[in-house]
């Protein structure tokens, strides 16, 4: 069912519709507010739901570089000043290093000016003028072909371009990554924890690796995750969601709206009739993905119907 679909027969059962079956304009309840209900059932219930039964049907790969932004050393930088010819710095990379590519030099930034300006803690003059330079660290904001991640489950890293395999990371608590403040990491067996970095004053979904790359990695990180799909936008939208259950926002929608409209038993009628559908949504997922046992109980009428048709 298409997003436009799911919003009319939502006005429809609030009698906001037009005998052509459009939805009416200037009512107390628009077409955008319509449209915002189901995208909070769809995003933060239903798929959230679905997708944590069965991780495996929703299970995407991604690839982030193993260094957080490139660019080229400005023949304006001196003595431990370091300039760039674009704007590749922001305030979360003081503690960073600065790899040379060129020359195969690393430095630490130990304040940052601004995009363009950082100070590092060697005298670099005039040496490093023209040459390539990538910054590298231990947390990663996530992007790449990863932006769409929900949840992650398995971290890998490669520190060099030529490896012919991931290393796995192992999972652990930032708290415990720097307990004690001198813990040592090794390549053979890093280490990843999930964080939130501060990036130009915007807090951002990140993870942190340990030990650090010594160089630049195209790909060199590579995550599995849940991914978490796109709201519904255009009217041609349709729902990540088992055929044939498409109809479940249809009742969640209803619900918000005839709460907002205060028809109080109406609304608590089409919640129940939603929640009922949640479970029947994932009973039939069960029974036409493949044979398991279920994860969530269904009730013991919708079991009786079941075993019925067995």
């Amino acid at each position: 069912m298409t997003f436009t679909n799911i919003k009319k027969r939502i006005a429809s059962n609030l009698g906001y519709v037009d005998s052509s079956g459009d939805i009416l304009a200037s009512k107390d309840i628009t077409a955008t507010d319509i449209g915002n209900w189901v995208n909070d059932r769809y995003l933060d219930d239903l798929f959230p739901l679905l997708s944590s039964q069965y991780p495996e049907d929703y299970r995407q790969t991604g690839k982030l570089n193993f260094y957080k932004t490139t660019g080229t050393v400005s023949a304006s930088s001196t003595s431990t000043t370091l300039v760039s010819t674009g704007n590749i710095f922001n305030n979360g990379m003081v503690g960073d290093s600065v790899y040379n590519s060129t020359d195969g030099e690393l430095a630490e930034i130990t304040a940052y000016t601004s995009a363009t300006t950082v100070t590092v803690d060697t005298t670099i003059g005039d040496t490093w003028d023209g040459d390539t330079i990538y910054v590298l660290g231990h947390e990663f904001g996530l992007g790449g072909n990863a932006t769409d991640a929900r949840s992650l489950t398995n971290v890998a890293v490669k520190y060099h371009d030529d490896d012919d395999y991931y290393v796995t990371c192992r999972m652990m608590d930032k708290n415990a990554v720097f307990k004690e403040g001198n813990e040592n990491y090794y390549e053979s067996d890093p280490i990843w924890y999930p964080t939130t970095v501060d990036i130009s004053g915007v807090p951002t979904t990140a993870i942190g690796i340990l030990p650090e790359a010594s160089e630049n990695v195209t790909d060199g990180i590579k995550i599995d995750y849940i991914e978490q799909p796109g709201a519904l936008s255009n009217d041609s939208d349709v729902p990540r969601l088992p055929l044939g259950s498409h109809s479940i926002l249809v009742l969640g929608g209803t619900a918000d709206a005839l709460r907002k409209l205060m028809r109080l038993d109406e609304a608590d009628r089409f919640e129940q009739l939603y929640q009922a559908g949640k479970i029947e949504m994932i009973t039939s997922y069960l029974i036409t993905r493949g044979s398991s046992v279920p994860k969530i109980r269904p009730s013991r009428r919708l079991r009786r119907m079941v075993d019925r048709d067995r």
